[in-house]
This record gives structure tokens, sequence and C-alpha cells, in this order.
């Protein structure tokens, strides 16, 4: 599992259904937003127990439907979180907004050799994600050949890469090496990062993009 990767186990309702048994909804929060249906078919004495239970502060609302004891609950849940935890880390390091590096130039740590905070006024969509730039010069270069101007391993810190996990950057914390760029956790990160950069790039290329996936 990635450093940068939060979950929102919290977020869940139940509504009533037609059929036997009380259905779930879990609302997770990766890289994307996901639905997940789930019915717990649960014994009648269990569901007397909670009749009086019908609707409690919006959150919970039980179908009293006479119902048998089919399967547990506990494998219907285990399935979805196998299958919505290990989800795939978004190729592009963004904040909530989907904006990449935290609003940064990624074309200006190459032309001013200086982080600069970008403009929405001039976006570019790519791989995902939105880039902000200072300019709409900056912005038609990084169209132009995304892969050149855009940070590598996707914006994400270059020693965590290299060690096979995925960690988040800041604007300050950048290195360029043979015209790419490579941004870190942090300036204490960094240090660590640049004291085998040739190394720590192969090891790097050799992880990613299979990284994203752990």
């Amino acid at each position: 599992m990635s450093l940068s990767r939060l979950l929102y186990p919290n977020l869940y309702s139940a509504v009533p259904t037609n059929l036997t048994g009380v259905t779930l909804f879990f609302l997770s929060v990766n890289s994307s937003t996901t639905l997940v249906f789930v019915t717990f078919l649960l014994p009648e004495k269990l569901i007397e127990s909670v009749r009086q239970i019908h609707n409690v502060k919006g959150l919970l609302m039980i179908n009293l439907s006479r119902i048998k004891l089919i399967t547990f609950a506990a494998i219907c849940l285990a399935a979805v979180t196998s299958s919505t935890a290990f989800a795939a880390e978004d190729p592009v390091f963004s904040n909530w907004r989907n904006v990449a590096i935290r609003g940064y130039d990624t074309v200006a740590y190459h032309l001013e050799k200086q982080p600069v905070e970008g403009d929405k006024e001039f976006t570019a969509e790519w791989n995902g994600a939105k880039w902000h730039f200072k300019s709409a010069e900056n912005r038609d270069l990084f169209q132009s050949d995304p892969e050149r101007w855009a940070p590598k391993y996707g914006g994400y810190c270059a020693w965590a890469v290299s060690n096979n996990y995925t960690a988040s950057t800041v604007p300050e914390a950048w290195t360029i090496v043979d015209d790419r760029l490579y941004l870190n956790f942090s300036l204490s990160v960094q240090k660590q990062w640049r004291q085998d950069i040739p190394g720590n790039i192969k090891r790097g290329d050799a992880n990613w993009p299979g990284v994203l996936n752990k």
C-alpha cells in the first residue's frame, strides 16, 4: 500500500431493499469515487432484536422482512475491501482537486530554475490530472511535449519510487538531471536521494510504473 493513499471507512449508509436482507452501500474515495452495494443476510432473531432501530440519525434503515441465513456478511465485506483498498495509485501526484504537483508550473522549473506557482487560468489536462502554469507560453510548451516537461514518476517522490513505494512531494525539493525534473518528499529526503542520483534513478526507472500497484 502506498503512503499517499487515503481511505475513508466511515463514509457509509444503508437503504431498504425489496430483497430480503439489509443492503449497505460503501463510498470509497481513492483515485476515483466508487459506490459498492453489499447485501447482508441476517438471521431472523437478530432482525427482531433491532426491530426498534428503523431509522437512526439517517444512517441506518433496516428492511424488517423475514429472512434466512444464507451466507456471512463478513465474506461480502472482505470481497469489497480487497477490490477497493488495493486499487492502483493515480499516475500523477495531485491534490483533491486533481491539480498536479500542488499547482506549481513544471515548465518553470526548467526555464527559471526555481519553483513557480501556476495560475489556474493557464491549465492543461494530461495523464488524468490538471496542470497549472505561470503563462500561456509555458502551457503551450508543455502541451507540445508533456513527457519532456512533466516530472519523472508522475511527480511522486523520486526517493520513494526508488525504494518501491510512492509518497507526496513539495515544490522546493526539486532537481533537474539530464533535462528531467525530479521531486522529493522534503528537503531532507532530497539530500538522501542526491547521495546516489544515478543509482536511485536506475532503481526508480525499474520500479516505475509498477509501483503504482503496490
